[in-house]
């Protein structure tokens, strides 16, 4: 199986199937709590491919967050929005 073809093919099928309900605002919100590198790749690489299919996109992120904190998503929703990822 060709991962990166299934990828590419249902992408271009969710563009067609958004352009065919008349283009509504779909948005991937992602929540990003810490500061780790490989995280925030991961999570700009769905953003990018998303953007590809029409989507919007959104992260909340919070650089503070500690382990012990029992409330890590009210903590991102009160946190700025980074800028958005770069897609090439």
């Amino acid at each position: 199986m060709d991962g990166n073809a299934l990828r590419d093919e249902t992408v271009a099928g969710l563009a067609i199937r958004i352009a065919d309900l008349g283009s509504p605002e779909i948005c991937l919100a992602t929540v990003l709590v810490g500061d780790d590198g490989p995280s925030r790749r991961y999570v700009n690489s769905k953003h990018c491919t998303t953007k590809e299919s029409s989507l919007t996109t959104s992260t909340r992120q919070n650089a503070n967050h500690s382990q012990n904190n029992s409330e890590p998503m009210g903590m991102a929703r009160n946190s700025k929005l980074p800028a958005q990822p770069r897609c090439v």
